[in-house]
């Protein structure tokens, strides 16, 4: 079976706009509140606050983002999984959100395709296999023998359940050994990755991307069919001689469930209406995150077909320590 894992069907879907929906009377007319379970500074917090800037200008009311950082998300999802279905208090999701939490927890107090209404992809953000300077490994090939040679003494930062998931995938898959650390969010993997305190971690690079230009971490590949602009210089996973793995997340925005379809509609034709501006497409793209939209029905049929795909591969694979 193959390990691609998450949006790989996703590539091949068309970025032209859906039919125009026929839009909400009056709606918004107050602030919308995105609760966000990204810790500050990380990917998933900086693309909820860039789309919440551009969909302010759209509506013509604040998109307020209110963090609540912790626990894979499970926080943020409850509390919009709990709020009135009216439009006004959205979650913008990740992967480990909406695929990895349903497939590790037992007791989860959400169901993803129950207790909430997709509206929109907002894009997806490959993995960045990157090391601390201090680790003696200039490629992937490296550091992988050198986990071999050292199973469980270099250290990996991770930020949720989903970073979790895909490193435990690629040492499954190339026998290296690492030994977990557990962190709030990315920004805080990083920080861990440039102090040392972990010599490896496979980031988002929207969290990794000023410190990989800065080259206070080193990128080794890239978890893409292609290198993305922002990092031309760093080889695929493909390239540096692991060609099975190939992995990537996305970030999409969901309303409580039982939200009013005409409110859904204007909501969706605002992040679509923002993703088609060219300057915020550069600064989602500048930032590590691939801009990219779907219709609410694509987006769930994309969780309906993660969900199946990380059972099956959580079958295979070792997950580290909770």
């Amino acid at each position: 079976m193959s390990k691609t894992f998450l949006v790989s069907s996703m590539m091949l879907l068309a970025l032209a706009a859906a039919p125009e929906p026929v839009l909400a009377q009056g709606f918004p007319a107050q602030p919308i509140r995105l609760i966000s379970g990204g810790a500050a500074g990380g990917g998933w917090d900086l693309a909820a606050r860039l789309l919440a800037e551009r969909m302010k200008d759209d509506l013509g009311h604040a998109v307020i983002v209110d963090t609540r950082p912790g626990a894979d998300g499970i926080l943020a999802a409850n509390a919009v999984a709990a709020a009135a279905p009216d439009g006004y208090t959205l979650l913008p999701a990740v992967t480990s959100v909406m695929i990895m939490n349903p497939v590790v927890h037992d007791k989860l107090s959400y169901e993803p395709l129950r207790d909430f209404e997709p509206i929109s992809l907002v894009g997806i953000y490959p993995l960045v296999m990157a090391v601390n300077p201090a680790v003696p490994a200039k490629t992937l090939k490296e550091l992988i023998a050198l986990a071999k040679d050292q199973p469980g003494k270099l250290n990996y930062g991770s930020a949720n359940s989903a970073y979790t998931f895909a490193t435990e995938v690629f040492m499954q898959q190339t026998g290296a050994s690492f030994y977990r650390i557990p962190y709030k969010g990315s920004a805080q993997t990083v920080t861990a990755l440039v102090a040392g305190d972990v010599q490896v971690a496979l980031i988002d690079a929207a969290s990794a991307l000023p410190q990989i230009k800065s080259g206070r971490i080193r990128a080794l590949a890239v978890a893409s069919p292609r290198r993305p602009s922002f990092l031309p210089d760093t080889p695929t996973m493909a390239e540096a001689g692991l060609s099975s793995y190939e992995l990537m997340l996305w970030i999409g925005m969901f309303a409580p469930a039982r939200t009013p379809h005409d409110v859904i509609a204007r909501l969706h034709t605002s992040i679509e209406r923002s993703l088609q501006v060219p300057e915020f497409r550069e600064r989602l793209t500048n930032a590590g995150v691939l801009p990219m939209s779907t219709t609410p029905d694509e987006l769930r049929d994309l969780v309906r077909r993660d969900l199946a795909q990380a059972r099956e591969i959580t079958k295979l694979v070792r997950m580290g320590a909770e």
